[in-house]
């Protein structure tokens, strides 16, 4: 029970409602990674690129994908190495366009996951 309690939680935390934008983990090329997903119709801006500011000041910086010509925007989710430990905690700051609209916005998204 307390396992399932603590998935849920961390899932609820990493992606808080109505966020376009969520920090997920996963692998890439056989090694843990931390992963930027999207919904439908959201850029990542790479010009800004996102940034993961952990809980003991590290930060961790992302990319790893494929850009627009301009190199305005990613194309695939930006990915970073998963830093060593056992939970990713910190702030996500990310700048991100809707294509519905002509701006940008950055958030800055609370991290947890364990």
């Amino acid at each position: 029970m307390r396992v399932v309690l603590v998935v849920l939680l961390a899932l609820s935390v990493s992606r808080q409602a109505g966020d376009p934008v969520r920090l997920i983990a996963a692998a890439r090329a056989g090694v843990p990674a931390l992963v930027i997903e999207t919904d439908d119709g959201v850029r990542i801006n790479a010009r800004a690129a996102p940034v993961l500011e952990l809980a003991d000041g590290r930060r961790v910086r992302f990319g790893h994908a494929p850009v627009t010509a301009d190199s305005a925007y990613f194309v695939g989710a930006p990915w970073a190495a998963r830093p060593a430990g056992a939970r990713v905690r910190g702030h996500l700051r990310v700048a991100f366009c809707l294509r519905a609209e002509r701006f940008c916005r950055t958030a800055l998204l609370r991290v947890e996951l364990p």
